[in-house]
């Protein structure tokens, strides 16, 4: 069945993303006005791509850049492979060169040199930043072990756990009181995307999945319903943490040094959606 919509609705980015981790297989047609590009899908990754005489990975960078115009996602036959890169890869250095479009059609105007103080303050959330990234890294690397496949509710309160850390990081980190994102807040901006996220009980600013855990093993309906709903509060939590990390990055001082870690933390995030993903839940 052919699946087809509006770039202005969702765009492309997210469109690769979804196709991806369902593992679809199919041919994704584009046009933008008079310009036009097709995408082919197998096994979770992007195999071949065109766009006027553009092809593989030149021909998605181009086409990631549509902010318009819409698409139709049908079946197709095997093809010809001239794309080799993880499809998070492409999406991360398509989203890298637009970065480096906008500044250079849109540079930046000088700012106010920040001052000793702030200066200080971005050495010591750097420092820590690094710290929170490296420990993060390691629970992802559990996320992946044999335990979390054999009990995959452990991996909804690993990822408790880790948002929980973030949001407690962000209250001792925001430089000006009243800035720090409400938790109340961030779930119910998640819960637009993510419905299922109504499951999760916050009190005094921390997240708790007691409710979900008590859902998961006492679930009586379909396995297959079970496994789309965990994901999708998965999905939800991410979306929270994200929210999170964001809010802390913005706390740098300069726009270089935000940028300069915006492309880690998109890197994380990343990984963590395609570690949950694949969580058998």
């Amino acid at each position: 069945m052919a699946i087809e919509g509006d770039l202005k609705d969702i765009g492309l980015g997210n469109i690769v993303q979804l196709f991806c981790q369902e593992r679809r297989k199919g041919k994704l047609q584009l046009r933008q006005g008079e310009d036009g590009g097709t995408i082919f899908f197998e096994g979770g990754e992007i195999v071949h791509a065109t766009s006027g005489e553009l092809s593989g990975p030149e021909a998605i960078y181009k086409m990631l850049t549509w902010e318009s115009g819409w698409f139709r996602m049908t079946d197709a036959t095997t093809v010809k492979n001239t794309v080799n890169l993880n499809w998070n890869h492409l999406l991360l250095n398509g989203m890298r060169r637009i970065d480096e479009q906008t500044k250079h059609h849109f540079p930046i105007l000088d700012a106010p040199a920040p001052s000793v103080s702030d200066l200080s303050q971005d050495r010591n959330l750097e420092g820590d930043l690094v710290a929170w990234f490296s420990q993060a890294e390691q629970v992802l690397d559990q996320m992946q072990t044999k335990r979390i496949l054999k009990r995959p509710i452990l991996a909804i309160q690993t990822l408790n756990d880790l948002l929980n850390d973030a949001i407690s990081f962000s209250e001792t980190h925001f430089r000006t009181a009243g800035t720090a994102l409400s938790l109340t807040k961030a779930l119910a901006e998640a819960l637009e995307d993510f419905p299922q996220t109504r499951i999760l009980f916050a009190s005094k600013n921390r997240v708790s999945v007691k409710t979900v855990v008590n859902m998961y093993r006492n679930w009586g309906d379909d396995p297959a319903d079970r496994l789309h709903f965990m994901r999708q509060v998965a999905r939800g939590m991410i979306f929270t943490l994200e929210a999170y990390l964001r809010r802390i990055t913005d706390q740098f001082s300069t726009a270089a040094k935000r940028e300069e870690w915006s492309k880690p933390q998109e890197a994380f995030l990343i990984d963590l959606r395609r570690v949950c993903d694949h969580i058998p839940f």
